[in-house]
């Protein structure tokens, strides 16, 4: 890959995700029991930092490629933010193998999981150190906002947007590239104080509200518990992470401009409206299945207390419907409470996914709104006489914008992709884990939907094969495949020594 890897930004992008690598030894104050780890976390910043000098001395004497070859700038980009997020997940595995929590295979298949905040996991977070379980953690908040985002706050420059966009990043929130990732930051980081001190009110240790607030913000879902935060049994806990999990899905630009008090320009933003309605009917459509059983127990003493029985189930409906379509994977109930109909609910969710420009995965609700409106415009003009013009539009926060071709053509074809990558991780998963239809259909659509939500298939005991084909499938979802394909066909022109 001479022609079509940019060296020095690699290099340099070692260089910061090694030091990310040490973040997770400020832990050690608090329980310096635990020291007897820090040479994993040390040993691996050490690797990246070195070969990651190794790559900016060779590239600083390759030739760049001439500015006005963009597709061969457009092809770099995308195979250097593949290699990135390939290099961020060995150097985020190299802990958990380092120290023998984990082999290799399990070692990267938590570090994809953290990175690309789907949630899956095959340790027993119950068994795992303080250090480690925020190590995991805090992969998920980085790995939230993306390596390049966070990155571009310490190594601006002309080629910063190239890989900025190249990342799979909608837009800017500010003219200014650092400025955006400056902005964003301080965002996540208010999220991140206040998150962690409501957790703390609800009665969840200070570790753990960290570990938590950022796992939600991020929609990624690692807990320090198996039971997830089913394991307090706290109302409270739940609630401040239905919130954060609902700020985790909201596109960064809409959230900018509430804080700004344009609360009209973000309330009529389109997807905005389309993810409300989607939380509030499933919700209310989660909680009918429950509510005849509810209704059906006459052991209520008085009128007050079916009232919170209902409130509860509303409650417990709401988690769902957040953890699913957000991507979090949070849970409060095991796969056992969930009927037939509320699994469907769930895999719908999944596949539809949060707002464009926030942490979530899936197809995003902003193509969902796309094929919809376009399949309203198609059965419409079959209804309509033919003289009728119809012009169709959505409103962004930008304003209000006009559907076209191109538009239409993204969302119909980057949704027959991600249905394709579906089928392929489904038959994959059938052939690597002998597991009913229903299960695979459900843990496939939670692994390329970056969601994390396992129904049993996945944990300590799965074999190396299912863990591979999972990762593949999340790091797809992560990227919106066609990074990885591009960057993937990039390379292997590169080899053949093609352009």
């Amino acid at each position: 890959m001479n022609k079509t890897l940019d060296k020095v930004s690699l290099g340099k992008y070692m260089i910061l995700l090694g030091l990310l690598t040490l973040v997770p030894l400020v832990v050690l104050f608090f329980y310096p029991e635990e020291y007897i780890y820090r040479e994993s976390f040390l040993l691996s910043f050490l690797f990246s930092a070195f070969t990651g000098s190794l790559f900016c001395i060779y590239g600083y004497f390759q030739q760049e490629p001439d500015a006005l070859r963009w597709k061969l700038r457009l092809r770099m980009s995308s195979t250097t933010v593949l290699s990135i997020w390939l290099w961020g997940m060995l150097i985020g595995a190299l802990p958990f193998f380092l120290a023998g929590k984990l082999d290799f295979v399990q070692s990267m298949f938590e570090a994809v999981s953290g990175w690309t905040t789907t949630g899956f996991t095959v340790a027993a977070p119950e068994k795992l150190p303080n250090i480690f379980l925020f190590h995991r953690a805090f992969m998920q908040y980085v790995g939230g906002l993306g390596f390049v985002l966070v990155m571009v706050l310490f190594l601006p420059g002309r080629k910063a947007m190239t890989l900025f966009s190249g990342e799979g990043h909608p837009d800017r929130i500010m003219p200014s590239l650092q400025r955006t990732a400056q902005v964003v930051f301080l965002m996540y980081n208010g999220f991140l104080v206040a998150g962690t001190s409501l957790y703390i009110m609800a009665g969840v240790p200070p570790l753990e509200a960290v570990c938590h607030t950022m796992s939600a913000l991020s929609t990624g879902g690692f807990s320090t518990y198996t039971n997830s935060i089913g394991s307090y049994g706290s109302p409270a806990a739940e609630w401040v992470s239905i919130l954060l999990m609902l700020v985790g899905m909201t596109n960064f630009y809409v959230m900018l401009q509430c804080f700004r008090g344009h609360w009209r320009e973000a309330v009529r933003v389109t997807e905005l409206r389309l993810m409300w309605a989607v939380v509030l009917g499933a919700t209310m459509f989660i909680a009918l299945q429950e509510l005849p059983a509810l209704v059906a127990d006459m052991s209520f003493s008085s009128p007050l207390d079916f009232i919170v029985s209902c409130l509860d189930v509303w409650r417990r409906a709401m988690f769902l419907t957040a953890t699913s379509l957000s991507g979090t994977g949070f849970g409060i109930t095991g796969p056992e409470a969930w009927t037939p109909a509320v699994l469907a609910i769930m895999i719908v969710l999944m596949f539809m996914g949060g707002m464009s420009g926030s942490t979530a995965g899936g197809l995003k609700l902003q193509r969902v709104y796309v094929l919809l409106r376009t399949a309203g415009l198609y059965l419409r003009r079959r209804l309509v006489p033919n003289r009728m013009i119809i012009v169709p539009y959505y409103f962004r926060v930008e304003g209000r914008v006009a559907f076209d071709r191109h538009l239409m053509d993204e969302a119909v074809g980057f949704s027959l992709i991600y249905a394709g990558c579906f089928l392929l991780t489904v038959l994959a998963l059938c052939f690597t884990t002998g597991a009913g239809l229903t299960e695979v259909i459900f843990e496939a659509a939670s692994a390329l939907g970056n969601v994390g939500i396992s129904i049993g298939i996945t944990g300590p005991d799965t074999g190396d094969g299912a863990l591979i084909v999972e990762m593949i499938a999340m790091l797809l979802g992560r990227l919106e495949i066609f990074i990885v394909l591009v960057g993937m066909y990039s390379a292997w022109q590169d080899i053949g020594g093609r352009q």
